[in-house]
């Protein structure tokens, strides 16, 4: 079981760190909110994400990727 976390925990830190500290936030603040006001959290934080520079790189790298591998 904690190897499964510390998998979990490895795959997470690689990502985004705008997505990672939104989710932390996001978790902290769950005990004191509706299920309504954590799902609108979500949705601010996914459109916090989808504008970063972290994630416009993330598109430009796959769509060199999935260019490189048509040629």
């Amino acid at each position: 079981m904690l190897s499964t976390a510390h998998a979990m925990a490895d795959e997470m830190s690689s990502g985004s760190r705008t997505a990672v500290a939104l989710t932390k936030s996001i978790i902290n603040k769950s005990y004191e909110m509706s299920e309504s006001q954590v799902f609108a959290e979500g949705s601010k934080a996914q459109g916090i994400c989808y504008t970063s520079e972290e994630h416009r790189a993330s598109v430009q790298a796959f769509l060199d990727r999935m260019k490189e591998a048509q040629q």
